[in-house]
């Protein structure tokens, strides 16, 4: 090889070359097949002639011949030999060129520069290569395998000197049989050594091949048992070459030839195997190359899953049966096994995770390990070792060997004298993690776990004894001991229970009573020591890490809250109820589930979590409040973890008595006050680096605090828990700076929807630009609907014209989760004032109203849009409209509300008049007019399944015609089409009724209401109903013998003025209407100014008490209920329109609990009530009975309530919703009274019963549509179908045995004290009750 410089055009030119040509050499099998695939590229691809190096070798034909070629044509056209038949004309002109010097000069020059070129390419190393790009080498070749293979690359055995021929040699037959020869063991050093160096540059497949392969192979393992250096390597040199070629059969023979080496080093009686007091010492040869050996064979090992792909079966299980008979050799006591050296290398057991995780991989190699059970009686002996060891000596893992990362292990200097050593600790360690990866991912498995338990059950043991040892190397192992890949050994263990913790496969494991106590013996004990700050350790951080992964999941968090024991037990009884659709069994199941629920330890794990965080967040008040790094961990981590308990409705239940919002609010503001005093920001300046390390933590402290502050939300009880400790509009803006970051609407949109459902918590959104932001998107979608993207939950999807009306679906669907709510509506609504955003040159509403505003006007001649906004309405916008009335018109009191403010009802029948032909009878009929049809239906119409037939909201057309049969609403009078089939009331026991009033006419007692009751329950199970006299009668007596409150004594105001409101007018006239309808009340013109009368006197006498708290929020700032008394108006109906009785029941109905959960007016009114809550809004309705139907639903539903997550569907909205026009709408007529009649007769409790037998009915609904996206719409729009109270009563039985008590004790622990002061008032509140009706 010349010495003159080569240009670096060559070099990278024949780079690029050899990347061109890589997917041939990899898939040709042999150098003859590579070349036959280069010509073919030669021919056919375009690309192959845009190298560098072939546009080099063009040029330069054409500068040296290219004039040779010219006056070869030029004379050979003079002389006309173009014109020769024989086709002999190319051959002989190729031919006289290639004899002539230019020729010969040009292939001279090409040869030189193309050999110095690569030359200087193979001298600079694989280094070079991979710079030039990562993918040059293939997959197989790991960085350990290609230093294998390059590392004895020297000038003597260059891949290129002088000659091309020297970087792949071609041997005979003879010349293999002579190689194989000199490579015996009689043979001398020197010619073994020449006779190896020749055969590492013959092609692998051509030295499998030949027929000399098997004495090779021989004498390839015998060189690997030698111990002279220069051997060795060049024999682990030609495996990893061998291993690079991705070739069956070569992998598969090598592969064996490796394993029966390392086999033999620890199965010969010649060879001495390390003992473990003594280590490994890599200085002693045998040591080094047993972990150069184990290396390459790890490295093959990580590619064995993917093998399976496009290698036959036998091969994938040849490999695996080899590897587990070597791992499974069983050395004497004390030594050191192959296990020990595969852990060095491969401490994470990566080549075992990934065999796992692939499916057919994991197959085989179970297969495998129940053939080699040492392996994983091994795994399992290392484990409890160093549990005992750690138990019995406290003892300290601190690894003392200098060699830092064993993962690095590379080729010792041979020229050095010293190596490393790897101790007993060491080995211990690595064994201990290897056997834990590998166990940890058995249990991950369905198979593995079985031979795990059949194996551990062998021995005397179970699982729960291995996990509890795995536990006790969390507690112990400190925190700076062990590391193995930069991880504590307690680390590691942490890590494998956070996922198995997290997996569906394996949680039952972790998720024991005994494993729990264990995991939280530390916080026992930190939470007895004095002083908890000093002595925060590893120990508690990793524990309470563990434990948040088991209460990141619905089974884990039931288990710290309930106990294993009782949630196994529970969950059988479940499964056997899901047998039996109509709950007949159920009564006997929940009260089985109750008696599980009463007796299990529940307050085990919770009380000592609440408890260490309370004690922590107290001391993190304290100025010594040591800020490190562990104990902000221990305290986020925590605060993470109350959080998810507190996320549900039972949760909040039984971690209630515990007080930690007060606490964690209390800790918000002293931090806070902190804070503030420590760094006051000036103009823009934001915190930097000067600030303490204690204010850093205080800051992501109170990020962690608000955090969990806002979880509290996730239940109705939570949300009004979080208004009593001050913070809502903090935790507010914390929801709102999350969603503002990346909209983790799958994170807190339980606590935005929850913070929507109520006036106070929509005030608090609104003040935080929540609804600004969502108004934006809203409006860009209205204005350009085919390019706007639509922000629905956490998918993005970029409109086009066909999904137009699915996107416009999507923003309803999102609209109305956030005002479903009418004193929502009514809070963001109301205002007189138009919003301004603070951008003007932004152009979209400012607010709700003023978008609900424009939307109702376009409907209104006459009405100009707002200035700069949409001037133009075209069908989407219309549609828009449309179908948010439609929505709205579900709820009575906002079509009401809607209607006094917009008169949108008679904008609606003016466009719907505008649809008529010329002959006024014909309409034109396409998706606006029939969706405005059932629009009108839905505002002038009330009425239950049966009792109205709303029209198809939709057109069904065909390819030829639209087909609509429904008469078109044009005027306030409904068509009798849509009026339904009034039913007759099977009525059987009224003489049973009247017989026994009559009998018990002067008994009052409590026995007179369990006879009662039972009675009634009996007419319901038979199906039948009460008559109109016999449930009045039945009422009146109910309030005879009912205790109430001691009547408030009412100071005298001024008489209101009898001048009912619009919205009480229309409530009026569509109750007596429906009435008239459903048989409730005769057909009179009075029965409008009687119930007017009703409803002024309750304003009147009941109304006047609630001067006592001023409202926070718009829905409570007004005197009087600020809408339609739905309760009052089914009163009247169900006493026949009959002023005076209906007035006497809703008197003495006033002074009894059960008042505030159905009559919302009532409770709007009453003094009675926590001040805190109805100043906002928050009525018994929702943090009693929407927070018990909580619990009932989560823990008897399991389907209902993952049914309503998925939708973004919470219980507070929909239940309000039925309770508070008292499922007008929703339920006949017939069901209306029993549920009234139910309520008052059995106890209030059956209030949260009868909502949960209709959930419970809604199930079939709710799984057809559960993925529809429209369940939300179709719960709250739709009524609800075929429901008959008898088919659930048993359901309702069983829900009473297992929650009355509770619920009841409830009710009254929020009247109790405001009961105890109105017993102090003075007496004289006689004329309360006789208040004179004669004006009537």
């Amino acid at each position: 090889m010349s010495n003159r410089q080569v240009e670096p055009d060559v070099v990278s030119h024949f780079k690029e070359l050899l990347l061109h040509l890589k997917p041939a050499a990899e898939q040709a099998s042999s150098l003859q097949q590579f070349m036959d695939e280069a010509l073919i590229l030669e021919e056919t691809d375009d690309n192959f002639h845009k190298c560098g190096l072939v546009k080099d070798i063009k040029k330069s034909i054409d500068q040296s011949l290219g004039h040779l070629v010219d006056e070869q044509l030029k004379q050979n056209v003079a002389d006309k030999e173009f014109l020769d038949k024989d086709g002999s004309f190319l051959s002989n002109m190729t031919d006289d060129i290639m004899r002539t010097p230019n020729y010969h000069a040009l292939v001279n020059s090409l040869q030189d520069n193309i050999f110095e070129g690569v030359g200087t390419f193979m001298t600079s190393g694989v280094e070079s290569m991979v710079n030039f790009s990562s993918t040059r080498e293939p997959k197989c070749l790991s960085p350990f395998t290609s230093m294998v293979y390059n590392t004895f690359a020297d000038d003597r055995s260059s891949y290129c000197g002088s000659s091309m021929n020297h970087s792949m040699m071609f041997l005979g037959p003879e010349q293999y049989q002579h190689l194989a020869d000199n490579m015996s063991l009689s043979k001398p050093m020197k010619t073994r050594l020449d006779a190896v160096k020749t055969i590492s540059n013959v092609s692998a497949s051509d030295l499998v091949s030949n027929d000399q392969w098997k004495k090779i192979k021989a004498h390839l393992h015998d060189m690997l048992c030698d111990l002279h250096q220069d051997l060795f390597y060049w024999s682990l040199k030609i495996h990893a070459k061998m291993f690079v070629l991705s070739v069956p059969h070569i992998n598969s023979e090598i592969y064996l030839n490796l394993v029966n080496y390392i086999s033999l080093q620890f199965s010969s009686k010649s060879h001495s195997i390390p003992s473990l007091r003594r280590g490994i010492d890599t200085t002693k040869k045998q040591n080094s190359h047993l972990l150069l050996a184990f290396r390459l064979l790890n490295d093959f090992q990580h590619q064995l899953p993917e093998h399976w792909l496009r290698y036959p079966s036998h091969f994938l299980n040849d490999y695996i049966d080899s590897v587990m008979a070597l791992l499974s050799i069983a050395t004497p006591r004390m030594a050191v096994t192959p296990t020990h050296y595969m852990a060095l290398i491969d401490t994470q057991a990566v080549w075992f995770r990934k065999c796992m995780n692939a499916q057919y991989t994991a197959a085989v190699l179970l297969d495998s390990i129940e053939s080699h059970p040492y392996l994983l009686l091994s795994a399992v002996r290392s484990i409890f070792a160093c549990s005992l060891k750690l138990e019995s000596t406290q003892y300290s893992c601190t690894v003392a060997v200098s060699h830092q990362n064993v993962q690095h292990y590379s080729l010792p200097d041979i020229s050095a004298g010293a190596g490393d050593v790897y101790c007993e600790t060491a080995l211990d360690v690595a064994h201990t993690t290897h056997s834990l990866q590998l166990l940890a991912q058995l249990l991950l498995h369905t198979r593995g776990q079985c031979l795990l338990t059949d194996l551990l059950k062998a021995e005397d043991l179970s699982v729960t004894d291995l996990l509890i040892s795995m536990v006790n190397i969390i507690i112990i192992c400190p925190a700076n001991s062990a590391q193995i890949h930069e991880r504590s050994l307690s680390d590691q263990v942490k890590n494998i229970f956070k996922m198995l913790a997290k997996s569906s496969f394996s949680c039952q494991f972790v998720f024991k009573d005994i494993i729990l106590d264990k995991l939280l013996s530390v916080l026992r004990q930190q939470f007895s020591l004095a002083d908890l700050l000093l002595s925060v350790d590893h120990a508690a951080c990793s524990v309470v890490e563990v434990l948040l992964s088991i209460g990141e999941t619905e089974h884990g968090r039931h288990c710290l809250l309930l106990g294993m024991q009782s949630v196994e037990a529970a969950s059988a009884l479940q499964d056997r109820d899901n047998a039996d659709p109509l709950g007949s069994q159920l009564s006997q199941t929940t009260g089985e589930c109750s008696e599980i629920i009463s007796a299990a330890p529940n307050t085990a794990a919770i009380s000592i979590i609440a408890g260490y965080l309370v004690k922590i967040m107290s001391c993190a008040m304290e100025a010594s409040f040591p800020s490190s790094e562990d104990t902000l961990r221990l305290q986020m981590h925590l605060l993470l973890l109350c959080g998810h308990l507190y996320g549900t409705a039972q949760g909040f239940e039984l971690l209630y008595e515990y007080n930690l919002p007060q606490w964690l609010a209390s800790a918000w503001k002293e931090i806070s006050r902190e804070i503030d005093q420590a760094v006051t920001p000036v103009g823009d300046r934001t915190y930097g680096t000067s600030l303490s390390n204690r204010i850093k933590c205080q800051l992501l402290l109170v990020k962690g605090i608000s955090a969990a502050l806002a979880s509290f939300a996730s239940s109705p009880m939570g949300f009004c828990t979080l208004v009593k400790t001050g913070l809502l509009q903090e935790c507010a803006g914390y929801l709102f700076d999350q969603y503002s970051i990346d909209k983790p609407w799958d994170t807190y949109w339980l606590e935005i929807f929850n913070f929507s459902a109520t006036a106070i918590g929509s005030k608090m959104l609104e003040s935080t630009e929540f609804f600004l932001s969502m108004l934006s998107t809203l409006w860009s979608f209205l204005q350009s609907p085919d390019t706007v993207k639509v922000d629905v939950f956490s998918e993005s999807i970029l409109c086009s014209s066909s999904l137009v009306n699915e996107h416009l679906q999507c923003h309803v669907v999102q609209f109305a989760r956030l005002l479903q709510s009418y004193p929502v509506l009514f809070e963001l609504v109301a205002s007189d004032t138009h919003s301004k955003n603070k951008d003007e040159s932004t152009k979209y509403p400012a607010s709700v109203k003023d978008l609900l505003t424009y939307l109702l006007d376009i409907y209104l001649p006459g009405k100009a849009p707002f200035e700069g906004m949409i001037s133009t309405i075209d069908d989407n916008l219309q549609l828009f409209v449309l179908k948010m009335l439609q929505f709205f018109s579900s709820s009575l009191d906002s079509c009401a509300f809607l209607q006094s403010k917009y008169n949108y009802i008679d904008s609606l029948l003016s466009t719907q008049a505008e649809y008529y032909g010329l002959d006024k009878t014909s309409i034109m009929i396409d998706e606006q007019s029939v969706l405005r049809n059932h629009v009108l239906v839905k505002s002038l119409l009330v009425g239950g399944p049966t009792e109205r037939v709303l029209p198809p909201a939709e057109v069904h057309s065909t390819s030829s015609s639209v087909f609509y049969s429904w008469p078109m609403v044009v005027s306030q009078d409904v068509q009798d089409a849509y009026t339904g089939n009034r039913g007759t009331i099977a009525c059987e026991f009224d003489a049973v009724f009247t017989n026994f009033l009559l009998a018990t006419a002067q008994d009052c007692s409590s026995d007179w209401m369990d006879k009662c009751s039972s009675m009634h329950a009996n007419v319901v199970v038979s199906g039948k109903y009460c008559s109109q006299t016999a449930l009045c009668n039945l009422l009146d007596k109910t309030m005879l013998c009912l205790k109430g409150r001691c009547p408030v004594f009412i100071k005298r105001l001024t008489a209101l003025e009898n001048l009912p409101t619009d919205t009480q007018k229309r409530g009026a006239e569509l109750a007596v209407s429906y009435g008239v309808r459903v048989g409730a009340l005769s057909k009179s013109t009075s029965f409008v100014d009687d119930l007017l009368k009703l409803l002024h006197l309750c304003e009147r006498e009941l109304c006047v008490c609630r001067n006592r708290h001023a409202g926070l929020v718009r829905f409570t700032a007004n005197f009087t209920y600020p809408a339609f008394d739905w309760f009052a108006a089914t009163i009247f109906l169900i006493y026949g329109g009959d002023v005076k009785r209906s007035w006497t029941f809703l008197q003495k109905f006033y002074l009894q609990p059960d008042a505030y959960l159905m009559w919302m007016s009532a409770a709007y009114s009453s003094p009675s009530l926590p001040a805190c809550f109805s100043q906002n809004g928050l009525y018994p309705v929702y943090y009693i009975t929407c927070h018990w139907l909580a619990i009932i639903v989560e823990n008897d539903l399991p389907f209902v309530h993952a049914s309503l997550r998925v939708n973004g569907i919470t219980l507070g909205q929909l239940c309000q919703q039925w309770v508070s026009q008292c499922f007008w709408n929703y339920l006949d007529w017939p069901e209306i009274r029993q549920y009234v009649s139910v309520c008052l007769l059995h106890g209030i409790d059956y209030q949260v019963y009868f909502c949960a037998a209709i959930l419970k009915h809604l199930r079939p609904l709710m799984q057809q549509h559960c993925y529809s996206g429209n369940l939300l719409l179709l719960l709250y729009e739709g009524a609800v179908q075929d429901f008959l109270l008898k088919d659930y009563w048993t359901f309702m039985e069983g829900l009473r045995s297992k929650y009355r008590d509770r619920i009841l004790s409830a009710v009254e622990s929020y009247l109790s004290d405001s009961m105890q002061e109105q017993q102090e008032e003075p007496s004289g509140a006689d004329s309360f009750l006789d208040t004179s009706i004669t004006s009537f």
